[in-house]
This record gives C-alpha cells, sequence and structure tokens, in this order.
C-alpha cells in the first residue's frame, strides 16, 4: 500500500513537472515602444499584470467610434470587442536569453496580428510566453493566459 501511493506520488510529481515545462507554449515578443500592446501592472509588486493587444482594424480612436455607431445602430449584434486580453499572475523574470525559455515556437507581436491571433501549428496549450525585450541582454517573461472573449 505504502508503495503504491509513493509511487502515485511520483507519477503525479513527474506529470505536474512536464505540464510546467510544456514545451506546446507560443512565446510573443514585443519591445517597450510597440504601440499595438498595452501593459497594465495591477499592482504596485507587478504580481497580476493585464496585456491588452489591439485588434487590426481598431488601431485608431476614429475607426473604434465608426464601429460603435454601427453597434448602436443594431443593438442585436454582438459589442465589438478591440481588444486580445490576456493575464498574468505572478511577477516576470528577468532573463537573459531565449535559451532560458521553453516554447513550441516563437513569433513577434507583429507577426501575431497579423495572422490572424492563430496560434502556429506545434502550440496547443492554452498558456502563452509575453516576453518583453528591454535591451540586447536583458528581457522580462510573463506566462500568461488569454481572458474568453466572449
Amino acid at each position: 500500500m505504502k508503495r503504491k501511493y509513493i509511487l502515485c506520488s511520483l507519477i503525479f510529481l513527474i506529470y505536474f513537472f512536464a505540464q510546467s515545462q510544456n514545451s506546446e507554449k507560443l512565446c510573443i515578443c514585443f519591445n517597450q515602444a510597440d504601440k499595438f500592446i498595452d501593459v497594465n501592472l495591477q499592482d504596485k509588486d507587478s504580481t497580476l499584470t493585464y496585456f491588452k493587444i489591439i485588434r487590426e482594424g481598431f488601431e485608431t480612436e476614429e475607426q473604434r467610434k465608426i464601429v460603435m455607431e454601427e453597434y448602436r445602430k443594431n443593438l442585436f449584434n454582438p459589442e465589438p470587442n478591440f481588444y486580445m486580453t490576456f493575464i498574468a499572475g505572478e511577477k516576470p523574470k528577468m532573463i537573459s536569453s531565449f535559451d532560458e525559455i521553453y516554447c513550441a515556437n516563437t513569433i513577434s507581436l507583429k507577426e501575431y496580428r497579423r495572422n490572424g491571433y492563430k496560434r502556429p501549428m506545434g502550440t496547443k496549450s492554452d498558456q502563452f510566453i509575453f516576453v518583453q525585450k528591454i535591451n540586447d541582454k536583458k528581457f522580462l517573461k510573463w506566462e500568461v493566459i488569454m481572458e474568453p472573449v466572449e
């Protein structure tokens, strides 16, 4: 009985570790100067961070205003969603190399938007990794999940 308990515990730990090292995650890279992402730190210690990626076609206030006017004309249509929202529940980690990241694929924010927010082949997880370039040797890494789109 004790051996079964130890064996089950060991299997659970291996499974949990494998999930945490899941290489099916998609890494999205961006710079501080990228204008299509809004990084919003909710806490002083930055444990809760929201990322809003502006959807294509809604980049300007004028474009959003036109869509909202059309929505108000016919309230039976779903409310427009201008952003893809992602949430990180932990502080970002400072890394010095992409070798410290386990991802199935790494793309730029621009490429992710251009591809219609579709995940490349080989990335099945619901988790993403966002990497912000600080300088040539420093990056911030967040593990994020996508907020459901209504």
